[in-house]
């Protein structure tokens, strides 16, 4: 017997006449040079889970109702992914029959767990999310699914193309509907692969982050143009720290990379207006080797690489077209490969639907071995970082925490 049983599916449609600046109802949104690289990646899966909130029969409903008052102002996710054979491509389809499925679910599994566990239970976490409306075109945009369980609390797991938008813009309409809901203000990759991941969450708190930067701006041979970021110092010690368990060493010299992704949105010329919710996100790569990441200065050298990767893609953002700029081949890359995702400035876990703060964020549909996904932590100034490897999590998880002991010893 599934541990989650569905109550009712629905959809959830524009109102006739939405009045807003995207297009109307049976129009079509054709996908950008931004979204057409995603096109063949499987939906971006999120999960949010509130152990303690009391929900009452109305719950439900002031949820539904809040997503129909938010559609308007993010008209393309209620479309439908479709591929059209008269033009040859795929795009964005708002017919009088799209709409976003909406999932009302229940559960006797134990959230309070499934919240605390550093360990992510993923069999469990795919149940709370929808999984059966993307597996051909056409496919809904969205997908949302609401999970009550016995006692208190509720889960709402959330399914986005990323398509149509990017995390930013995915945070964006997140915090809208939040918000609504609260105050009333209006390579592919399988599932079963994905499954198969083992994926575990670290907090790094302020002091220690602050900790890390000095020790970068501390190593004199190290050329830092600017005081180093939280996502490089965090990105530079996870990257290390997969590097390690994985057998790379200074001396088998054996290559690696990280692979970043950069918000293009104030650095395009002229800058995109800050209510684009669609994708624009560029590839940044930083090369490395075990000589140079396992040395004494591995970590302050691997800053300053991630940080000159940065510059460089920024000078470049900022004097190019969009067009010059290519897909990152991934296959391409030699050695391990470890992907980085999301934002430390994303605040997930300030989604409030009027039941409080969510004691757990996680993004369910984390695909490769290696990938990394950073957010706000619950605390000021604090990192949330979800690491998923197939094997090697323990040694990694050692590798991680005894790292960071050692590179804030005063």
């Amino acid at each position: 017997m599934s541990p989650v049983r569905i109550i009712s599916i629905s959809k959830v449609q524009l109102p006739t006449n939405a009045g807003t600046d995207y297009p109307s109802t049976g129009s079509t949104i054709p996908l950008s040079f931004f979204d057409v690289q995603w096109i063949p990646i499987l939906p971006m899966k999120t999960l949010l889970l509130y152990p303690s909130a009391m929900i009452l029969s109305s719950s439900f409903d002031s949820f539904k109702s809040s997503l129909a008052l938010t559609l308007p102002h993010f008209h393309l996710l209620a479309g439908d992914l479709t591929y059209r054979p008269s033009t040859d491509d795929v795009a964005i389809v708002c017919s009088d029959e799209s709409g976003v499925t909406l999932i009302e679910a229940e559960s006797d599994l134990d959230i309070f767990r499934l919240a605390g566990d550093s360990t992510h239970d993923v069999e469990s976490f795919f149940h709370l999310v929808p999984n059966k409306f993307h597996e051909e075109m056409p496919m809904p945009v969205l997908s949302v699914q609401f999970t009550k369980f016995s006692g208190c609390g509720v889960a709402v797991g959330i399914s986005v193309h990323h398509a149509a938008m990017d995390a930013s813009g995915f945070s964006h309409f997140i915090d809208f509907w939040a918000k609504t809901c609260c105050h009333g203000i209006p390579p592919i990759a399988s599932i079963s692969e994905r499954k198969r991941l083992t994926r575990r969450v670290f907090t790094v708190d302020l002091a220690t982050i602050q900790l890390l930067k000095q020790r970068v701006a501390q190593g004199a041979a190290i050329d830092i143009s600017s005081p180093p970021t939280t996502f490089q110092v965090l990105a530079a010690h996870t990257w290390i720290s997969i590097a390690r368990v994985r057998g790379i060493t200074a001396e088998n010299n054996k290559p690696t990379s990280m692979v970043f992704h950069m918000d293009g949105r104030t650095l395009l010329p002229p800058p995109m207006s800050a209510s684009y919710t669609g994708n624009c996100l560029f590839p940044g790569v930083v090369h490395s080797t075990g000589s140079a990441i396992m040395s004494d200065t591995g970590f302050g050298q691997t800053c300053g690489n991630i940080a000159e990767t940065v510059r460089k893609n920024r000078a470049e953002l900022m004097g190019s077209t969009v067009r010059e700029f290519q897909p990152l081949n991934f296959a391409s890359l030699r050695g391990l490969k470890v992907v980085f995702a999301g934002s430390t400035r994303l605040q997930w876990l300030d989604t409030d639907f009027g039941w409080g703060k969510p004691e757990f964020e996680g993004l369910v549909s984390m695909t490769y071995d290696g990938d990394v996904v950073m957010a706000a932590g619950k605390e000021k100034g604090s990192v949330q970082i979800t690491v998923g490897l197939k094997e090697d999590m323990d040694p990694f998880t050692r590798a991680f925490q005894e790292g960071l002991e050692t590179l804030t010893k005063h």
